[in-house]
């Protein structure tokens, strides 16, 4: 560890003309002792945490709700976990592309990550937006998000 010496004069020195040392390692022994005893006091009251199903689609539905904005959807936070946690019913073309999307994350989750359940994730997520015959397919066009009048994102190129 490195050091400013203190100075005799008690006035403040510029960083470049300061006198630096380094300190013995042993110097700092006592110091990680103390925190190390009291890390494990702390480490024995902690009790494990428990997530619930409500901490799971809480945490999903805030994901859903702003990877839909993303993609230009328009529905708020809010509105989204009272219909997902207190089953408040809207009409169905506000929650009806996050709930895809909830769908799919739900299935990703209990899935292994291969080509087959990506495009499975995929069939999810676009049934309310694409036709039947692009959903669960690689893309073979260039795609972009529009924002008003302009571009805000451009999805890499289909491989041929």
């Amino acid at each position: 560890m490195i050091v400013c010496e203190d100075t005799d004069n008690g006035k403040r020195e510029n960083f470049s003309t300061m006198k630096f040392k380094i300190l013995p390692s042993d110097t700092l022994l006592p110091h990680f002792s103390i925190q190390e005893d009291e890390l494990g006091k702390r480490m024995a009251n902690f009790q494990e945490f428990q997530n619930t199903i409500q901490d799971f689609t809480f945490y999903t539905s805030s994901s859903v709700v702003y990877s839909s904005k993303i993609e230009g959807v328009e529905i708020e936070l809010d509105s989204y976990l009272k219909h997902k946690l207190l089953g408040v019913k809207f009409l169905v073309d506000y929650t009806k592309k996050a709930d895809d999307l909830f769908e799919a994350y739900s299935f990703a989750r209990s899935r292994i990550l291969n080509e087959k359940s990506i495009l499975e994730a995929h069939k999810l997520i676009t049934k309310n937006f694409l036709k039947a015959s692009e959903r669960g397919r690689w893309r073979v066009s260039p795609m972009f998000v529009m924002g008003g009048e302009r571009i805000l994102y451009v999805a890499t190129n289909p491989e041929k």
